[in-house]
């Protein structure tokens, strides 16, 4: 499952459960997503207070990209895919 723009589907306290992320990924599926920082800078914990967004952003694996061709490779080392139908960059 690919969401692009993530704060788009958790903009809203109630938009997408952390729950949901288990329930696909028990289902067999892979989940990935996309953030510009400075959205995912918005949604971090401040003062003491943690939003429910928050939740479903640390049921991710964070991995940072750069558009460059070395980008492009450490990307395909660093994430693993399950299914055994990695894609060659």
């Amino acid at each position: 499952m690919w969401l692009d723009d993530l704060d788009r589907y958790i903009g809203e306290a109630d938009d997408f459960s952390p729950q949901w992320l288990s329930q696909f990924r028990q289902a067999g599926n892979l989940v990935v997503a996309t953030i510009r920082e400075s959205a995912y800078e918005q949604f971090q914990p401040a003062g003491g207070l943690r939003p429910p967004q928050w939740d479903v952003l640390t049921g991710f694996q964070r991995v940072r990209l750069r558009d460059s061709e070395a980008e492009r490779r450490r990307l395909a080392v660093e994430v693993a895919d399950p299914g055994g139908c990695a894609t060659r960059m």
